[in-house]
């Protein structure tokens, strides 16, 4: 299945080999086109896109990532007006941004971007990328309401001069560590508040699912193992903290 994912620029590759070393003519076919579609039943067009598309998918298959081929035709316009650099440069971006990456985001991506110089650099276009996905995320962000007794701050975390401090109605975000004792169960608003906590740790844990990705993994261990084996050992030991934590509904039920 691994190899279906990069089949299409593995053959791009292999039918311009054959083109560039007129393997058609050793084989008695006079045209490319004629050759390609007796042999394996692929048009000309079909075969000039997968050759226009092979260099794109290697580079990106080097960094990690398991491109589609129609995801890497929404970058042709990219390619043909700035090179391969700056096609691979806005896929990446787009990648490490979103937790999935679709032809028709790539589509929607490419066509906000401004008009790029022949050779545009790798770091302007990630720039230019990450400005048009923030923009788009502006929306979504601002009609979000953060929950009652949650500090606002990037993605429901708190910031530093929210830590240690509480709003003047409020406990602590999760319960602890407050001038006051956590509302008891039964009393108050009947728990109203830690529903709203739950909801926020919820909302974080969402967004560091957002944030990873088995290829993103991978590229960490094959930079820095020891310290990636780190922070994966922390966040197992936290996530069973939290699983420990929740695991009370089973223990009270």
């Amino acid at each position: 299945m691994n190899n279906l994912q990069t089949a299409f620029w593995v053959a791009g590759k292999s039918l311009e080999t054959m083109k560039t070393g007129n393997l058609h003519r050793n084989e008695g076919v006079p045209n490319f086109g004629d050759y390609v579609m007796d042999t394996w039943e692929v048009s000309e067009s079909q075969a000039h896109r997968l050759m226009d598309a092979w260099r794109i998918g290697e580079a990106l298959a080097a960094m990690g990532w398991m491109p589609r081929e129609a995801q890497i035709r929404e970058l042709t316009d990219v390619r043909n007006e700035s090179g391969d650099q700056a096609a691979v440069a806005v896929y990446d971006t787009v990648a490490r941004s979103v937790r999935r990456v679709t032809a028709k985001l790539l589509s929607e991506v490419v066509r906000e971007l401004p008009p790029l110089p022949r050779q545009a650099s790798p770091a302007d276009v990630r720039k230019l990328v990450q400005e048009i996905l923030a923009a788009r995320a502006a929306p979504t962000a601002a009609s979000q309401t953060p929950p009652t007794g949650v500090p606002a701050s990037n993605g429901g975390v708190p910031n530093i001069t929210s830590i240690g401090k509480e709003p003047a109605s409020e406990n602590s975000p999760i319960g602890e560590s407050g001038s006051e004792p956590s509302i008891p169960k039964g009393s108050g608003d009947n728990g109203g508040n830690d529903i709203r906590r739950l909801a926020a740790a919820l909302d974080d844990l969402r967004g560091v699912e957002r944030r990873l990705s088995k290829p993103a993994v991978k590229r960490a261990l094959a930079y820095d193992s020891e310290r990636t084996e780190a922070l994966m050992t922390q966040m197992d030991e936290a996530l069973n903290r939290i699983g420990r934590t929740i695991a009370v509904r089973r223990a009270d039920a």
